[in-house]
């Protein structure tokens, strides 16, 4: 009986070790984080890492939200989610193998509105999709070019007409610090001209892209980019519904010859565009109208608002 009964034991831990050993299988989302937002307009890639030590992975599924969304035969295992809309949202992957033995993982995600950017400074703005375009949500406010090199701090009227040789030159408005946020800094166009102005991956925009923003937005296409109310606009403030989440607030400008200017009265923006040899184009937008206006250029001394476009 003793005897049978240490056979009996033995076949028990030998069955136990092998049910283990069939069940040793691994799913790990390993992208995007638990817990991370992601903005609605990018396509969010999920990336498993699944493994099978006695099988073979066969096919790994992908769940958003209970709801089969796409199913990885090969590695890598990936799926990619496109036209996400805001929300939160539990993703689930389901590995199995070859001995028919099952592993899920699980993450939360939070699809949010805006994305974001970091310049060289380690600024950070939001970013918005408006039609097929991504643009900062905010004005650029960094004192030094993408490859870190410092713009020069323009502080002297005089600066900003010396034109033999033309430098690239920065400010606050009024030469105050607390007027960078909201208000960002005021670029000359020879900074623009560089190119190294936006982070790596954005641009300033070209004439056409401003259009081409005018034209998705129309009818009103300045009132759906102006921040709503007063707190930053003078009154009226004429159309401002802010429906493009682009938040334009009213920087004024920097006059060529150091004059500040238009602080609550207009946003003002270069385009990477150059007129002539002084001038280059800009637009703007302004408290007693709803239109973006985009068929204007300023002297190349005169400082103004700057906001980024995402390369595509």
């Amino acid at each position: 009986m003793k005897k049978t009964l240490i056979i009996f034991l033995t076949l028990l831990s030998i069955f136990s070790c092998n049910k283990e050993i069939e069940n040793n299988i691994t799913c790990i989302i390993v992208n995007p984080e638990n817990q991370v937002e992601k903005p609605y307009f990018e396509t969010i890639l999920i990336e498993v890492d699944a493994k099978s030590e006695d099988g073979i992975i066969e096919k790994v599924d992908f769940y958003i939200n209970g709801n089969l969304a796409g199913t990885a035969i090969n590695r890598p295992f990936f799926h990619q989610w496109e036209d996400s809309v805001v929300g939160d949202y539990t993703i689930k992957a389901t590995a199995f193998d070859s001995n028919g033995n099952s592993k899920s993982d699980e993450i939360e995600v939070m699809v949010i509105e805006y994305g974001n950017l970091q310049d060289v400074e380690e600024n950070f703005y939001k970013t918005v999709k408006i039609g097929g375009q991504i643009w900062m949500n905010e004005n650029l406010k960094t004192s030094r070019f993408n490859d870190g090199k410092t713009i020069k701090y323009g502080k002297l009227d005089s600066e900003w007409s010396q034109i033999n040789p033309p430098k690239s030159l920065q400010c606050w408005y009024d030469n105050n610090s607390e007027y960078e946020n909201p208000y960002g800094r005021l670029y000359n166009w020879y900074a623009v001209e560089t190119e190294k102005l936006c982070p790596q991956g954005w641009s300033v925009p070209t004439y056409n892209d401003w259009e081409v923003l005018s034209d998705y937005l129309e009818p009103n296409a300045g009132g759906k980019l102006k921040n709503e109310g007063y707190k930053y606009w003078k009154s009226p403030n004429v159309g401002a519904t802010n429906d493009a989440k682009f938040n334009a607030v009213p920087a004024g400008l920097r006059h060529n010859g150091g004059k500040f200017e238009y602080l609550g009265e207009a946003g003002i923006w270069w385009t990477s565009d150059s007129y002539n040899l002084g001038d280059a184009f800009r637009v703007y937008v302004n408290y007693n109208s709803d239109t973006l206006v985009n068929r204007f250029w300023s002297f190349k001394l005169t400082g103004l608002s700057v906001r980024c476009i995402k390369d595509q």
